[in-house]
């Protein structure tokens, strides 16, 4: 039996101060509690956790022209009577082109995350020795949108590296479970590329988005010397993933499609065994629906949606294959 409590964000306080028009200073202020009390009926096993965590930032945003501003952000937390380490971040943004949407920016900044409940006492698999993971992470970002006439068009490339230590991750055990450990030294890269197309006319919206990211998550310091996962992706995390969704909305009828694409992933450390590799994979789902407006208060949305709808067969576990074609209806009703 599983049962987890939290209560969110029991307290959130930010205050604003503008000393100039061109600089804005915030300090923001907020408080959560979690508790989680787990109990394995078979093997009279349990765990009772609680978690209390307040934060406080204070960040400054200045722009010296407009096309050219900067940041700097501020950080400290306190987990249980424990304080983390200085969290600091810093960035800026140019924007070479007056006429144009075109936006460059770079951050940079250091990170800091504790284990979750799940991860240090999920049964089974949890692991209560696991440490925070720690680290450094930089990246750049190019964003630009444009509207002409009907037609809108928005984009954004961004590049990123990070350097994390006892960076924690989920692996299959000898057991046959789940268990959580950390890897000690990883180095994850990669680009992100979102692009999205949009059309409006005469109560007709029509928008054709795609996103794209390569992903490098590598494991640099094996305990081992002669350890094979040295510079070998992590198990489960593809190197390539995109998606390419049409939204089409036309007086309350409403078409939603999605086509998703994965590659291969390892499922070894090693990276070299055939038998232990997912293959690439691609699903695509369907919505259709209607929203039906009843006055000013009450509406009605009746959907229909195909869940894989080539009925491919494939795994994103492995020993574990997903569902085939499936469907869903659903009717919802809504009060303003």
């Amino acid at each position: 039996d599983v049962e987890s409590r939290g209560l969110g964000d029991v307290y959130k306080r930010q205050f604003e101060y503008n000393p100039s028009r061109c600089t804005t200073i915030k300090a923001v202020a907020n408080g959560n509690y979690h508790a989680v009390n787990i109990f394995d009926r078979i093997t009279e096993e349990g765990y009772s956790a609680q978690r209390t965590e307040f934060g406080l930032s204070l960040s400054a945003h200045h722009s010296f022209t407009d096309w050219f501003s900067i940041y700097a952000l501020v950080r400290e937390d306190l987990v249980d009577s424990k304080f983390s380490p200085v969290m600091p971040s810093a960035g800026v943004e140019f924007k070479p082109l007056a006429e144009e949407k075109l936006y460059l920016k770079v951050n940079g900044t250091r990170n800091y995350h504790q284990p979750t409940l799940n991860d240090l006492y999920w049964l089974p698999g949890g692991n209560p020795d696991l440490r925070p993971e720690e680290g450094y992470s930089a990246d750049v970002s190019a964003e630009y949108s444009r509207t002409m006439g009907r037609f809108s068009v928005s984009g954004t490339v961004t590049g990123y590296m990070s350097w994390i230590d006892d960076w924690i991750m989920w692996r299959p055990s000898e057991f046959r479970y789940w268990t959580a450990e950390n890897v000690k030294k990883v180095f994850s890269r990669g680009t992100e590329i979102d692009l999205s197309v949009g059309y409006f006319h005469k109560g007709l919206k029509v928008n054709v988005s795609g996103n794209y990211a390569y992903t490098r998550t590598t494991n640099e310091d094996p305990d081992l010397p002669d350890d094979e996962s040295k510079g070998r992706q992590l198990i489960y995390i593809p190197v390539h993933k995109g998606n390419i969704m049409l939204d089409a909305d036309y007086r309350g009828f409403y078409l939603y499609y999605v086509w998703s694409a994965v590659s291969e992933r390892y499922t070894t450390s090693s990276n070299q065994s055939t038998r232990h590799t997912l293959p690439a994979y691609d699903i695509h789902n369907m919505t259709v629906g209607k929203r039906i407006k009843f006055g000013k208060d009450y509406s009605v949305e009746l959907a229909a949606k195909i869940n894989n709808v080539g009925n491919r067969k494939y795994q994103a576990i492995l020993w574990r294959a997903m569902p085939g074609r499936n469907y869903l209806f659903s009717v919802k009703f809504s009060y303003n």
